[in-house]
């Protein structure tokens, strides 16, 4: 786990001098880079995780590098009712559900086409709000805004050899 926020945090270092093709005109480089890492925060004497959340990035537009996840389907017609985006591929009671403070609750007022796919994560832009979601399968700390979406490309980031 370490080694994935490790990769996403440089990946999200990097992004405000990268160039990407954005699916929506979108000034990527206006957008703060956020590491799953700096959305929990310790507090002396806190044991409630819901309570643990970083009060500073609240209505700031920021980028995340992470993988969508649908939470509720509709089998019949194959429709889903929430998308959240995590620091890990799936969120599923069987594999263990992250921290509230890494599970973010998408809302897609651009009608975005998400995946969701264990090999393809993704850099989300958008405007992220501190506010506690309750679902079936997790709980969330924050919503995301989504403005836009681009795939994570892990060539884009690999450092030169010595």
């Amino acid at each position: 786990m370490k080694v994935i926020q490790t990769i996403a945090f440089l990946a999200l270092s990097a992004i405000s001098s990268s160039s990407f093709a954005a699916y929506e005109s979108v000034t990527h480089n206006d957008y703060f880079p956020l590491p799953f890492p700096q959305l929990h925060v310790e507090l002396e004497g806190e044991t409630n995780p819901l309570k643990k959340i970083n009060q500073e990035i609240d209505g700031k537009e920021v980028v995340l590098a992470g993988w969508f996840t649908k939470t509720w389907m509709d089998a019949e017609n194959n429709d889903s009712y929430n998308w959240v985006f995590a620091n890990i591929p799936t969120i599923c009671e069987h594999t263990g559900i992250p921290m509230p403070t890494q599970v973010i609750l998408v809302e897609n007022p651009k009608n975005i086409e998400l995946v969701a796919s264990e090999e393809q994560p993704f850099y989300a832009f958008g405007k992220i709000r501190v506010e506690q979601t309750i679902d079936h399968i997790y709980t969330s700390t924050y919503t995301l805004e989504l403005h836009d979406v681009i795939p994570y490309d892990a060539s884009q980031h690999k450092s030169e050899p010595n």
